[in-house]
């Protein structure tokens, strides 16, 4: 059965299907057969000047393949059917490539970007951030946590899967822009069956650039994924960097004055880049109410959460765990809620 993510050919001659077979690897791309009349729109197809000639077009990239110079069976060929390329191998096989790794296959579904920030060190957003991408997982999302904060131990350890083998910051290289999300997620270290990790690691410093770090973001979340990224410690133009490309950015704000006051210039860097919203986290050791902070802080407040009980103890032994009604739970259902489109941003 064809794979959504593959490329369909239709190549009689053996030496060119090889050809086009080690390139499509090169591009981390499978092939299969192409059934004419098959109407498989969403797949790249390459064919030869025969198969071309028999099919009209019914793909959305479609490239014509020879062995040599293409001559002008091949361009008529390609005319016919409305081809997009015509490319003779293997002399053009570095443009077959650039050609179908610029194809990246697109799913019905597109994901979402959330951003998640303290507006103060130690606000507690790494933490939030990794339950909100544990609770997206648990409602059958498929979801990546993306290490953002430069000076973090790594969210592997706050998840308790340090020690779980898979790609770390460390380990990854972006280049050009490019990354292959169903190659990275593979890759990760996951947490269950539906949430892969991207953490930074403590052998080897912080995690990715900023532009790295938005174009993972960006395709992944293009490839059907619930993409959370942890920027704590975040420059303010860094987390705007991001939350342009983000569905919500989410602001942690302890209920102390101070906290609410440091908001304010991190408010003011993000509301002009989509949705921004607070997530309040007590206690409040003077009493501050979320009536007080709203006004105050200029954003919606999407949740306010009482202190998440004995915390520290389950981090230290066996990682970050969300029961359904803990404080952390709730508060990450409201979120998603809203970042899903199924409730409105009200403040309390």
């Amino acid at each position: 059965m064809e794979s959504p993510n593959s490329i369909l050919v239709a190549i009689s001659d053996q030496a060119l299907l090889e050809e086009v077979r080690r390139v499509a690897a090169a591009a981390n791309r499978a092939i299969d057969a192409y059934g004419f009349g098959d109407g498989s729109r969403d797949h790249v197809l390459i064919l030869d000047a025969e198969a071309a000639a028999r099919c009209g077009k019914s793909a959305e990239f479609a490239v014509v393949v020879c062995a040599g110079e293409p001559g002008l069976a091949e361009w008529r060929a390609a005319a016919r059917m409305g081809a997009d390329h015509v490319v003779g191998l293997p002399d053009d096989s570095a443009a077959l490539l650039r050609l179908i790794a610029n194809q990246t296959y697109r799913p019905s579904v597109y994901g979402s970007i959330i951003v998640v920030s303290g507006v103060r060190g130690g606000a507690g957003a790494s933490v939030f951030a990794a339950a909100l991408a544990l609770s997206a997982a648990a409602s059958e999302n498929s979801t990546i946590l993306v290490d953002g904060d430069p000076q973090s131990a790594g969210l592997d350890l706050l998840l308790g899967i340090e020690g779980f083998p898979g790609v770390r910051w460390s380990g990854l290289v972006v280049e050009d822009g490019r990354i292959s999300a169903p190659v990275l997620r593979a890759a990760l270290p996951h947490s269950g069956d539906r949430l892969a990790v991207l953490s930074g690691d403590r052998r080897s410093g912080a995690p990715g650039s900023i532009d790295a770090f938005a174009d993972i973001a960006t395709e992944c979340a293009t490839d059907g994924d619930v993409v959370v990224c942890d920027l704590s410690k975040r420059s303010p133009s860094e987390i705007a960097r991001v939350s342009s490309l983000a569905d919500l950015t989410v602001l942690l704000v302890p209920a102390e004055l101070r906290a609410v006051s440091a908001a304010r210039p991190l408010v003011s860097a993000l509301v002009s880049t989509g949705r921004v919203g607070a997530v309040i986290r007590g206690p409040a050791p003077g009493g501050l109410r979320v009536a007080d902070i709203a006004p105050e802080i200029g954003i919606p407040i999407w949740a306010s959460m009482r202190p998440q009980p004995r915390l520290d103890l389950h981090l230290e032994r066996h990682g970050l765990r969300v029961g359904r009604r803990s404080p952390l739970a709730v508060a990450a259902a409201k979120v998603l809620d809203i970042a899903f489109g199924s409730a409105e941003a009200v403040a309390g």
